[in-house]
């Protein structure tokens, strides 16, 4: 076994486990980030600048919690398509970390799917599939097309320097994980674990009111 396949099934098997712990009750559900009319944020009160104050241009702090400039990328569709994060037409985009051998994955994917559906228009829909923890391709390219998804799907392949998006830049060890971006480039909702229909309904009235 080469170094690149041990590293992968470590991966796998890191995931899997950190899928089953961040999938049980009471997993974290995490609200946006809220700032009544009329009061100043804590930042402005300390007269510091705000971690996000200007992620577009590259001049807020970067890191994957609300509140913060969410670390950018670009990744390859199915389809061969590059999509980048902050190339965001002026809307929020909801970024989705998935696997096809995860069944709290495949249990959420028939609602973004509905979602999609029904906010293509208003929202950038980024359906990270963690293809470094795949068994293979294939597998992703069956399950989408026996399901009939037609959501925009991110390959978050291993890197020539044994990095990927999800674990690297958003700190993803179990799926799925569902972050929403703002059109500024800043995270507003972090969830982590499976999201019912009724959660993923809310998050797209919340975001395109």
């Amino acid at each position: 076994m080469n170094m690149r396949n041990g590293l992968i099934l470590v991966a796998v098997a890191v995931a899997v486990i950190a899928t089953i712990w961040v999938n049980v009750p009471n997993g974290k559900d995490l609200p946006s980030v809220k700032t009544s009319p009329g009061k100043q944020s804590e930042w402005q009160k300390k007269g510091s600048i705000s971690p996000a104050s200007n992620c577009l241009t590259g001049e807020g702090k970067v890191r994957a919690e609300k509140g913060y400039c969410a670390p950018n990328f670009t990744l390859q569709t199915m389809d061969g398509n590059r999509v980048e994060l902050y190339k965001n037409d002026g809307k929020p985009s909801v970024i989705n970390f998935w696997a096809s051998w995860c069944e709290p994955c495949r249990k959420e994917m028939p609602d973004f799917q509905q979602a999609y559906e029904k906010y293509k228009g208003r929202v950038n829909f980024l359906m990270v599939n963690e293809t470094a923890m795949e068994e293979d391709e294939e597998a992703v390219y069956h399950f989408l097309k026996e399901n009939r998804f037609t959501f925009p799907v991110l390959l978050d392949r291993l890197t020539a320097d044994q990095k990927t998006v999800g674990m690297d830049q958003y700190g993803v060890l179990g799926v799925p994980m569902t972050f929403v971006v703002d059109a500024n480039g800043v995270i507003t909702h972090k969830k982590i674990g499976m999201m019912t229909e009724g959660e993923i309904e809310q998050l797209m009235q919340a975001i395109t009111k």
